[in-house]
Formats: structure tokens, sequence, C-alpha cells
């Protein structure tokens, strides 16, 4: 079922961990034809929305600019930062490194699953893009490849999504949501949520959007693509042969094989 309202909620509520996101795959590149292949080093349906972003920092969740997601709200008095990066290596909130104890204790009462709404640093992004000529018509997905600790995620005032696993992939279809002419893209970052109970070691504690983020096309053919692949081998006794097993996630308008 498709969320299509953001809850505040989610923060602390451990049963919710990915809204609307699509199901993680095997991370591989995909072309449109073969001379795409042969010619091409990168991947070339796929768009970095890397870069400068419009910022806006909150120490808590009561301070934070609520409405900077819709169409018309008036992002002028952003500053800006760099995406990827840590927000506390651009000179917000504070680097904090612990390793035996949680990073709240000492200085607020918690139990699990619930933060601190006094303290809990918001990281509202913003970034303006049109989408590639050779993207256009095609079923659209946007990929953050790391965001701590949670993020929320809106594309011309729409709400796209929701994820807490920092460190691995998140990713939406924005198919319907991407319009031809300039695009608003909005990302609200939650230094703190249930998960924080979970990603805990000793680390430094940062958050925001620390790794790439980019629009892809899914389908590598007009028609067929791998989805996901996963590969397994098994060497025989003899340590000379062995057999490669490969299973293909086939997505696309026509039969595959």
């Amino acid at each position: 079922m498709i969320e299509n309202t953001a809850k505040l909620d989610w923060l602390e509520d451990p049963t919710v961990f990915s809204v609307n996101t699509i199901p993680a795959h095997s991370d591989h590149s995909f072309f449109e034809d073969e001379e795409q292949a042969i010619m091409n080093m990168q991947m070339p349906l796929k768009q970095s929305l890397n870069g400068s972003w419009l910022f806006s920092y909150a120490e808590n969740p009561a301070s934070r600019c609520e409405d900077f997601y819709k169409p018309y709200f008036d992002c002028s008095g952003f500053s800006e930062i760099q995406v990827p990066s840590h927000i506390q290596l651009q000179g917000y909130d504070k680097c904090h490194y612990t390793n035996k104890i949680y990073p709240w204790d000492g200085h607020a009462q918690l139990r699990p699953p619930y933060i601190s709404w006094e303290y809990n640093p918001v990281a509202s992004y913003v970034k303006f893009f049109e989408q590639k000529e050779n993207l256009k018509g095609k079923r659209l997905f946007l990929s953050f490849q790391g965001v701590e600790t949670a993020f929320y995620v809106w594309l011309n005032g729409s709400f796209i999504g929701y994820g807490e696993d920092s460190f691995t992939p998140s990713e939406f279809e924005i198919t319907d949501f991407v319009c031809d002419g300039t695009n608003k893209l909005c990302v609200e970052v939650y230094k703190r949520s249930s998960a924080s109970w979970i990603e805990d070691q000793d680390f430094w504690r940062f958050s925001g959007i620390f790794r790439d983020v980019y629009i892809y096309y899914i389908y590598a053919i007009p028609k067929l693509h791998i989805a996901d692949l996963f590969a397994t081998t098994v060497l025989e006794s003899n340590y000379k042969n062995g057999t490669l097993n490969v299973k293909l996630k086939l997505v696309g308008e026509e039969p595959g094989f």
C-alpha cells in the first residue's frame, strides 16, 4: 500500500523503517543498447543530483521549517550545503564521538524506542533540477545511497517516502511525480529515530545525506530489464571445476527466458 502522507510519529515507531521504498536489488550497470555499453564507461541512464543544495538547520522538530517542501514556498532565505556530506562537517550541529554509552545518556532519560524532542537536529534540503532528455518518458527512480538517520522525501509537493536504514540505499519510484520543467526535490533528515537505538557502536555521530543521490531509469533496454541478480558458485571436490548459479529477476513488457 502506498502511503501519501508523512507522519512524524514514525520516528519513534520501530515497526516503521521504510515507507514506499522499492525492494533491495543488486547494484549493476545497465544500458539501453549494446553501443552504449561499449562506448560509455558510466551509465548514461543515470542523473546525479550531487552538488550544491539549499539548506536549513533546526535543533529540534518544533523549530524546523515545516512547509519548506511545498511547491511555492520561498527558499531564498536558505543557506547552501554540499551533497553528499555530513552536516557536522559543514558547520552545523556538533561532532560527537562515543563508544560505550548512547549519545543521549546523561542528557535525557529515554527508553527504547523513544527519542528526545528537545535535541534532535533536523536538516532540510532542497534541490531544483530538470530531468535529462534521455530519461524523459521512462520509469524513473530516486536513489539515496546513504542518509543518516531518518529522512522524509517530497517531490513537487507530493510525499514520496521515508527511510531509516542509514547505511543501505533507499530508493523510491518517482515516475508519476516528475514534471517536464523544473522539479523541486525536498528531503528532511532527522539525526535520531528509533533506529538510533540499533545503529549504535563506537563511531562518530553524524547526520545528513552523506552518500550519492541520483535518478535512474530502471530498464536497460526498452522492454526488458534484469532488475536483480544473485550469483553463487559451487566448487567441486577436485578444486578445478565449479558450477555458476545465477538467479535473475526480470521486469518489462516482453517475456524473458
